[in-house]
C-alpha cells in the first residue's frame, strides 16, 4: 500500500495505526538510492505501507534575518532550491541525488555528495527537525549549536526511518552569491 500524506496530522494518525494494527510503515522521499531499502524482508504476514512524502514540499517559513528557512520534508532538491532562490537565499546543499531526493531523505540518510565543500554536509545544516514518532510529535529546540548534552537532532539524521517520520526541517540558508 502507498500513502500520500499532505499534513503532520495525517501522519500521525497513520503512524498510530500503523501501531494499533501491527502495520510495516516505511517513510519514502526520492528513491534515488539503490540499497533496497522499500524492499520488505522477513515482514511475515504483516501489512507493509510505503509513506509517500511528495505531497508535503512547502516551504514553511523563511527568516531572512536569521538566515533559516523550515521546509516540509518532501521537498525534492531542485523546488527547494527554486522556493529559497525566488527568495534570494540558497541551501547550498546538492548530493550526488540532488535532482532526484529529498530534503528529508538527506536528513534520514545523513547525505553528503562530493559538493559539499562550500556549506558542509546535511548534518551541518540542520538546526531542527519535527518528526511524528510512535510516542507522538518531537520538535527539537530551533536554537544556535550548544557545546553541551545531547543534540536529539544527530541521534534523528541518519536514523533511515527507523524512529519516526521526519515532515519538516529548519536549515540554515545563505544569501545568493
Amino acid at each position: 500500500c502507498v500513502l500520500y500524506p499532505e499534513t503532520e496530522e495525517q501522519i500521525s494518525k497513520i503512524v498510530q495505526l500503523a501501531i494499533e494494527h501491527d502495520v510495516v510503515l516505511i517513510p519514502f522521499g526520492g528513491g534515488s538510492n539503490i540499497a533496497g531499502c522499500i524492499e520488505i524482508k522477513n515482514a511475515g504476514t504483516r501489512m507493509c505501507i510505503s509513506l509517500d512524502m511528495k505531497r508535503m514540499r512547502t516551504l514553511i517559513e523563511l527568516d531572512q534575518y536569521s538566515g533559516v528557512a523550515t521546509l516540509q520534508a518532501g521537498v525534492m532538491g531542485p523546488d527547494l532550491e527554486e522556493q529559497l532562490n525566488r527568495r534570494g537565499f540558497t541551501l547550498g546543499h546538492l548530493p550526488d541525488s540532488f535532482e532526484y531526493s529529498t530534503l528529508g531523505g538527506w536528513v534520514a540518510t545523513r547525505t553528503a555528495g562530493m559538493q559539499s565543500d562550500r556549506y558542509g554536509k546535511i548534518e551541518d545544516m540542520v538546526i531542527s527537525i519535527r518528526m511524528i514518532t510512535p510516542q507522538g510529535q518531537l520538535v527539537t529546540r530551533t536554537v544556535p549549536k550548544s557545546s553541551n548534552g545531547i543534540d536529539v537532532n544527530h541521534v534523528c539524521i541518519g536514523s533511515e526511518g527507523t524512529l519516526g517520520v521526519i515532515t519538516a526541517v529548519t536549515v540554515a540558508v545563505h544569501k545568493l552569491p
